[in-house]
């Protein structure tokens, strides 16, 4: 008896797929996006308009369990100070005191795919209380490019 090796092929990588992050309700681009290491929620960082961006942390396809949206002014962008062997970026949003603050790094030369991580800090605290890694290969969008928008 011949098992269908097609079918069983599809149905692996039908299983696989992952949603991708949706800014389109809002009228916005995906600003940043990546899944979280050993979990199943995902960060979502959309770029607005009227100089607006909202942070989204939570499962796919589900309400957000956190979500943000802040004005330019408001977040708090880090820009790569030019040293290091990687360039990176990074965009906080501030909620209830909390700065939930997002970056992105890659190598110089892109010779490995970027990395993301989220690291929260409390009110007062300048070591962060909590840190989530994106899981490798799902790191899409780059902070870098709002170098402009903030200088």
């Amino acid at each position: 008896m011949r098992i269908p090796i097609v079918p069983a092929a599809l149905l692996f990588a039908a299983s696989s797929v992952q949603a991708a992050p949706n800014c389109a309700p809002f009228k916005a681009e995906v600003l940043f996006h990546c899944k979280i290491q050993g979990s199943s929620r995902e960060i979502t960082i959309c770029d607005m308009p009227n100089k607006q961006y909202l942070y989204q942390y939570g499962k796919p396809g589900k309400t957000p369990e956190l979500q943000i949206q802040s004005s330019q002014k408001d977040v708090v962008y880090t820009p790569w100070n030019g040293v290091g062997s990687a360039i990176w970026a990074r965009l906080g949003f501030r909620n209830k005191g909390y700065l939930y603050d997002v970056g992105r790094s890659i190598q110089k030369g892109g010779a490995s795919p970027p990395e993301g991580y989220l690291d929260i800090y409390e009110p007062g605290n300048d070591t962060p209380i909590a840190t989530k890694q994106c899981q490798t290969g799902t790191v899409q969008g780059d902070l870098d490019s709002l170098w402009d928008r903030f200088n």
